[in-house]
C-alpha cells in the first residue's frame, strides 16, 4: 500500500511540474511573439526616409517631418544613407506658369531657327544658290498651273457645248435626258475642283516665295557673321576701349557682362528654366574680334539660393560680330546674341 502512495505522490508532482513547464513555455512563446511584432512595426520606422530642405534662414535642414508650408517651397527626399531618392521643385503661382511657359515657347522658337540655319548653310554655299533654287522651284510650280489651266480650259469647253444642249431642248420644250444632267452636273464638279487646285497652287507659289527671300536674307546674314567668325572681315574700331563697361543680354540668353580696362571682367548668367545662377570672374583680352575670357572663378547659385564656389581654369572664346557704343552682337555657342548697354 505505502509502494503505491508514494507511486501517486511522485506521479503528481511530475504532473505539477509538467503543468508549470507548460505555464511557462506558453508565457515565453507570448513574450517572444510580443517582441517580434514590435520590432515588425518599428521597421518601417527606423528605414524610413527623410526630408532635406531650406528653412526660412536659409540654412539646409533634415527632418523626418516637412513643416506646414514647405512642400510648396520645394525639397529633397533622401535615404538614410544621404542619397537624394526624389526631388520635388517649388510649386509656381500662375504668373510663373506663364512666365515659364513664354519662356519654354521663346527657347523652342529659338531652337527651331537653329535648325534651320544649319539647314539652309548645308543646302546653299552662297545666296545665289539659294535664288537658282528658287526659281526652278517658281518654274516647276508654274508649269503644274499651266497644265492645270489647260485641264480647265477644256472640260469649261465641254461643258458650255453640255449646256447648250440642254438649253436648246429646254426652248424646244423638250425634257433634257438624265444622262446629259448627270453629265453637266459631273463636269461643273471637275471644273470647280480642277479651279481649287489651281487657287492652292497660286497661293503656294506667293508662300514659296516669302519664305525663299526670307531664306536668302537670313543667308546672308549667316554669311557675314561666318566671315566675322573667321575673321576674314577686320574691324579696327572694335577696341578694348569700346567694349570696356557693362553688357547685358535679355534675348536668348540671360546675361550680364562687365569689362572693365585693368582687362578683369565677371559675368552673370541665368538659367530661365531651373533659376541657376552661375557667376564667373577672371581676365579678358581682345585680338582683332575676338574677345577670350580666361576664368579663374566660378559661383553656382542653385533656386534654393545654396552657392557653391570654386577655382576653375577655363578658357572661352567668343567672336565679336559687330559693335558700338550701344551694343554689340557676339557668337557665342553657336549662335549670335546681342548685348545692349544696361
Amino acid at each position: 500500500m505505502k509502494l503505491l502512495t508514494d507511486f501517486n505522490s511522485k506521479n503528481a508532482a511530475a504532473s505539477g511540474s509538467t503543468t508549470i513547464f507548460k505555464f511557462q513555455s506558453k508565457l515565453h512563446f507570448r513574450l517572444l511573439a510580443v517582441c517580434l511584432t514590435a520590432l515588425t512595426l518599428s521597421a518601417p520606422v527606423m528605414a524610413q526616409n527623410l526630408y532635406r530642405y531650406i528653412n526660412s534662414q536659409g540654412n539646409p535642414v533634415i527632418a523626418t517631418t516637412l513643416p506646414s508650408g514647405q512642400a510648396d517651397k520645394g525639397y529633397e527626399v533622401i535615404d538614410k544613407h544621404g542619397r537624394v531618392i526624389q526631388i520635388v521643385p517649388a510649386k509656381r503661382d500662375a504668373n510663373q506658369q506663364a512666365a515659364l511657359a513664354q519662356e519654354e515657347a521663346r527657347l523652342k522658337s529659338i531652337q527651331s531657327r537653329r535648325e534651320r540655319d544649319r539647314e539652309l548653310m548645308r543646302l546653299y554655299s552662297t545666296p545665289d544658290e539659294a535664288r537658282s533654287a528658287l526659281q526652278r522651284k517658281i518654274s516647276e510650280m508654274q508649269i503644274q498651273i499651266e497644265l492645270l489651266q489647260g485641264t480647265s480650259l477644256r472640260i469649261r469647253n465641254l461643258l458650255n457645248s453640255k449646256r447648250q444642249e440642254s438649253d436648246n431642248l429646254k426652248k424646244a420644250n423638250k425634257e433634257v435626258p438624265e444622262v446629259l444632267s448627270d453629265e453637266i452636273n459631273t463636269k461643273t464638279d471637275r471644273l470647280n475642283l480642277n479651279e481649287q487646285r489651281i487657287a492652292h497652287l497660286k497661293n503656294d507659289l506667293e508662300q514659296v516665295r516669302l519664305e525663299f527671300h526670307a531664306d536668302i536674307q537670313r543667308l546672308e546674314d549667316l554669311l557675314r557673321q561666318k566671315h566675322l567668325q573667321d575673321g576674314v572681315v577686320e574691324q579696327p574700331h572694335i577696341t578694348q576701349t569700346l567694349l570696356a563697361g557693362d553688357w547685358q543680354s535679355r534675348d536668348s540668353f540671360w546675361l550680364d557682362w562687365t569689362l572693365n580696362n585693368n582687362g578683369t571682367f565677371s559675368t552673370k548668367r541665368k538659367d530661365p528654366l531651373t533659376g541657376k545662377l552661375v557667376e564667373k570672374t577672371g581676365t579678358w583680352t581682345l585680338n582683332n574680334t575676338l574677345l577670350v575670357f580666361m576664368v579663374k572663378h566660378k559661383a553656382t547659385t542653385d533656386s534654393r539660393g545654396k552657392i557653391k564656389k570654386r577655382r576653375v581654369a577655363e578658357e572661352i572664346q567668343s567672336r565679336i560680330l559687330e559693335a558700338d557704343t550701344r551694343s554689340m552682337v557676339v557668337y557665342l555657342e553657336g549662335s549670335s546674341v546681342t548685348l545692349n548697354r544696361p
